[in-house]
Formats: C-alpha cells, sequence, structure tokens
C-alpha cells in the first residue's frame, strides 16, 4: 500500500477525527473499492487486534464503515496501518514463571462518545502482571450518566474476571482471595457499596445487584484508582 515509507504517527486515531462523514467535500464521497481495497486492509488490521489491544478501538470504529466505505475511512484505516508500521516492536511479554497466580482488572468508559449518543467502555485482565484479556464496546442502549456507563464496564469487567477465575480453578490454581477491579469513577464505587436505589440508578437496579453480589462473594473487591494511573 506504499506505506513503508510514510510518516509515523503516535497514535492510532485521531482524538478529534469523526468517521462518520457527513460535509459535503471530496472526503465524504465513496471509496473506489477496486484502486483501495478497504475490506482486504480492514481484515489485515483486525487479525493484528489479537496481540495489539492498543488499536482495538480504532479497528472497531473502522469496521463499522465496511459497507461503504468513503475517502475519509480509508485515510483513517492508513492511520492505524502506519502507527503499526512505527510501532512493530511493541509487544506482549509474559514472564516464565510467576507467583502466586493472581487476577487483576481495570475497567473505565467514555460518556456519550459514541454515534446516537451510546457510550464506549472497556477493560483490561492481567494475570499476574500479564495482559491476557482485554474488551472495548460500545453500549447497546444509551446511558445517562458518567456513573451508569462506568458501571456496565465494571460488571462486563466482573464477567470476564469470574470466568478467568475458574478456569484457573479447573487448572488447579484456586484463587482463595477477591480479585481487584480498578476503576476510576467514585460514584461507580460507592454504588457497589452503598446499597440504596434511587432515582438516579433505579433504571439498571439489576445490573447493580448482580455485581453487588459479586463484591459480597468475595469474586471481585472494586477499588478506586486515579484516571491517569
Amino acid at each position: 500500500l506504499g506505506q513503508l515509507d510514510a510518516a509515523p504517527v503516535s497514535c492510532p486515531a485521531s482524538q478529534h477525527g469523526c468517521l462518520a462523514v457527513t460535509a459535503a467535500t471530496t472526503e465524504a464521497e465513496p471509496l473506489d473499492t477496486s484502486r483501495f481495497p478497504y475490506l482486504s486492509l480492514i481484515g489485515c488490521l483486525l487479525w493484528t487486534t489479537i496481540t495489539r489491544p492498543d488499536v482495538s478501538v480504532a479497528v472497531s470504529r473502522a469496521c463499522q464503515h465496511s459497507k461503504t466505505p468513503t475517502k475519509a475511512h480509508w485515510r483513517v484505516a492508513i492511520r492505524i496501518l502506519r502507527y503499526l508500521l512505527c510501532t512493530s516492536s511493541l509487544r506482549l511479554t509474559y514472564a516464565r514463571s510467576v507467583r502466586p497466580i493472581t487476577v487483576v482488572a481495570y475497567a473505565d468508559a467514555a460518556f456519550a462518545n459514541e454515534p446516537r449518543s451510546r457510550s464506549r467502555y472497556g477493560h483490561a485482565i492481567y494475570l499476574s502482571g500479564c495482559l491476557v484479556t482485554w474488551l472495548t464496546k460500545a453500549t447497546t442502549a444509551v446511558c445517562l450518566s458518567t456513573a451508569e456507563v462506568e458501571y456496565a464496564a465494571a460488571t462486563e469487567a466482573t464477567k470476564d474476571v469470574l470466568w478467568l477465575r475458574n478456569l484457573l480453578g479447573e487448572l488447579g490454581f484456586h484463587q482463595h482471595s477477591a480479585s481487584r477491579l480498578l476503576e476510576d469513577n467514585q460514584a461507580c464505587v460507592a454504588m457497589v457499596r452503598n446499597h440504596v436505589v434511587s432515582g438516579r440508578n433505579r433504571h439498571f437496579c439489576v445490573k447493580m445487584d448482580w455485581l453487588r453480589q459479586q463484591v459480597h462473594d468475595e469474586i471481585v473487591q472494586l477499588e478506586f484508582v486515579a484516571s491517569r494511573n
């Protein structure tokens, strides 16, 4: 694709860029896929997300426009490729033997940053300090507050933690204490600890009760962590 000598980029997507191109400019024109193999490029980029969680969000958004890509979407996909080319030395590293075997998860979310006011959330789960599973996804429903989408992120992270703990138990590495779940929203942490249903949170109280049950059963231990960490 002629990108081997292209200028490097420091991140896979522009912070202020928008893939939903609506302006009447040349960037919004339909892409000639016979000359620019958008689907092939997206397929290759999807393959890299198996070991490169840092491009998961950018690739996920690019995939949403596979049916009717524009010149702007091609430019966004090329940016991801350029980022991968200049960061090819980055890799996931796993220690040969680490004891004890522990599970630690980080959960985070962004409020109303997706089309139709949906929110994106995600988590990263570490096994003895090694990243083993991660997720980034847009909510299917519109969340009404930052705390709500952060709670959804913590809930989805706990589901993966529960699965990983069960797997480790079958392998003989039983988890005798709660796994740490780090969350940067104090309102979310407070709702887990304060068993009160109010007008602000009653519309997702089932999700609240499930996460509270996991904390009570010592599956996870929800802790606050500053966003910069």
